[in-house]
């Protein structure tokens, strides 16, 4: 009986020490996520019973859902306000993509210049903080866009690229 009490009193202990639970990370779709296997990988090394939820929204979504306590970590895409919260930049370059149809002409050059764009259908990012950044690299074009849809994500802009209805930022 001496070993039972011994044995439950240590496992009681060691209840105590195990860390679980679930930790809510928001992020965008963007390059950064791919930091998040290795720090999932040796976290749940350590703490086998916690899990992870991945939120994908856009950052003023991801910092409203912060705010009311549902996010506890954010990856976020700057320009955003950073005033109330505790952050590290991270080290990974962001890079603007337009997605197109493979088979488009503009698919095989190395780079896209403002005036490559400037009178094709685009689907912009729908923040108007993320659409500044584009106003600025589009300059004297920006004006004369031909923008035919807003999105808040690229997921769903991809079904219209893909369909042949527009180019997407």
């Amino acid at each position: 009986i001496l070993q039972l009490v011994d044995k439950t009193e240590k496992e009681l202990v060691e209840q105590d020490e195990q860390i679980e639970g679930k930790i809510t990370v928001g992020c965008g779709e963007i390059a950064s996520v791919q930091l998040l296997p290795e720090l999932f990988r040796t976290f749940r090394e350590k703490y086998p019973r916690v899990s992870f939820d991945i939120f994908t929204a856009t950052a003023d979504l991801v910092k409203e859902q912060m705010d009311k306590g549902l996010v506890d970590i954010g990856l976020l895409l700057e320009p955003v306000d950073m005033e109330k919260y505790d952050f590290i930049r991270l080290d990974i370059k962001e890079k603007w993509v337009v997605l197109m149809r493979p088979d488009d002409s503009l698919a095989q050059k190395e780079y896209i210049t403002a005036k490559d764009l400037s009178d094709l259908p685009l689907i912009l990012p729908r923040r108007m903080s993320v659409r500044s950044e584009l106003t600025s690299w589009f300059g004297d074009y920006f004006s004369e866009l031909n923008v035919a849809f807003t999105s808040n994500l690229s997921t769903n802009g991809s079904v219209m690229v893909s369909n042949g209805l527009a180019y997407s930022l």
